[in-house]
C-alpha cells in the first residue's frame, strides 16, 4: 500500500503539472515543446490491467505538432521484490504510453533514497538489439537543492520536493526552512500538507531547527500562518510535558535495576531512554522491581 510520503510526493506533481517537465529540462537537458500545455492523463495502461500496472502519474506536454509524454513514478522502497516488479513494469508503462500518445515518452523516477537512485538508474535491457530503457532518476545526487529563499517562494512544490530529497543532507535545515516558508505563503489546505511533509522528511536535528525557527523568528503576515505557528507552540508545550514524563520514568527504571544489582547492557539503556510510550514505561517499571532477569523486564 502506498505510504503517506509516496502519496504526498505524487500530489506535488499533480498539483503543479509543469513541475515534471521543468525538472526534465533542468536536470536531464530534455528538449520540450515551447509554450506547451501540460495535461494530466489516465495513468493505467490498459483497461484490463490489474491495479499494479498503473503508474503514479502520466503527463502529456504539447504545443502544436510537438508533443511528449512523461511517466512519473515515486519510489521509496528498495527491497528485491520491489526492484524486480518495477524493472518489469517500467518498460511496459513506457512502451504502452509511447504507442498510445504517438510521441517521445520519458520515464522519470523520483526518490529521496540514494540506494533507490542507484538501482533505479540501471539500464533495463529488453533483449532486442538497442532496445534498452534507461530510467531518468531524480534523487539526492541530482535534484535541485533550494537554498535560496526567493527561489523557494517562487516554486513551493519544488521547494517541498527539494526538502524531501535532501532532508538528510548537510543543508537539510536551510532547505527545510525555505520549504516551510514557501508552504506557509500559499493557500492554507495545501500549505499545511506541505509543511507536514517537509517536517516528516527532515532528519531529527534539522527538523528541530526548523521548528524552532518557525516558532521564534518568523513574522508571518497571514492569519493562517500565525494560527499554524501558535498551534505549533501549543503542541510543543504538550509534547514537552509528555517528553519530560517519559524521560523521568525511563530514568526510574534504570535506577531501580541498578539498585537491585543488575548491570544494564547499553542496548537496554538505549531502548529505555528512547521509549516515549508512557504505558510501556509503566509496565517496565513494575517489572524492574520484581523481575529476576533483564530479559523478563523487556519480554
Amino acid at each position: 500500500m502506498p505510504s503517506q510520503l509516496h502519496e504526498a510526493l505524487v500530489d506535488l506533481f499533480r498539483k503543479r503539472p509543469t513541475l515534471a517537465p521543468e525538472l526534465l529540462r533542468a536536470v536531464f537537458g530534455t528538449a520540450l515543446p515551447k509554450g506547451g500545455r501540460v495535461e494530466v492523463v489516465a495513468a493505467n495502461f490498459a483497461e484490463a490491467r490489474p491495479p499494479e500496472y498503473s503508474a503514479d502519474l502520466v503527463l502529456r506536454v504539447g504545443a502544436g505538432k510537438r508533443r511528449i509524454a512523461v511517466i512519473l513514478e515515486v519510489q521509496l522502497d528498495a527491497n528485491e521484490e520491489t526492484r524486480r516488479a518495477k524493472r518489469s513494469a517500467w518498460p511496459r508503462y513506457t512502451v504502452w504510453q509511447w504507442a498510445d500518445a504517438r510521441a517521445p515518452t520519458y520515464l522519470v523516477v523520483v526518490t529521496p533514497s540514494r540506494r533507490v537512485q542507484r538501482w533505479a538508474s540501471k539500464p533495463i535491457a529488453l533483449g532486442h538489439p538497442g532496445f534498452t530503457l534507461v530510467p531518468l532518476v531524480l534523487g539526492p545526487s541530482n535534484a535541485p537543492a533550494l537554498v535560496n529563499r526567493e527561489e523557494a517562494l517562487a516554486s513551493p512544490e519544488l521547494a517541498v520536493l527539494s526538502a524531501v530529497v535532501h532532508g538528510h543532507g548537510s543543508r537539510a535545515a536551510r532547505i527545510g526552512e525555505n520549504a516551510v516558508a514557501a508552504a506557509l505563503a500559499i493557500e492554507p489546505d495545501r500549505g499545511r500538507l506541505y509543511v507536514d511533509v517537509v517536517l516528516a522528511a527532515l532528519k531529527a536535528g534539522a527538523r528541530r531547527q526548523v521548528e524552532a525557527i518557525m516558532i521564534q523568528n518568523y513574522e508571518y503576515q497571514s492569519e493562517y500562518a500565525k494560527r499554524y505557528v501558535q498551534q505549533g507552540r501549543e503542541e510543543g508545550k504538550a509534547e514537552g510535558k509528555a517528553e519530560g514524563k517519559a524521560e523521568g520514568k525511563a530514568e526510574d527504571i534504570l535506577r531501580v535495576l541498578e539498585a537491585r544489582g543488575f548491570t544494564v547492557p547499553e542496548a537496554f539503556v538505549s531502548r529505555v531512554l528512547s521509549c516515549r510510550d508512557l504505558a510501556t514505561l509503566d509496565t517496565w517499571l513494575v517489572r524492574a522491581a520484581t523481575a529476576q532477569s533483564m530479559d523478563a523486564v523487556f519480554e
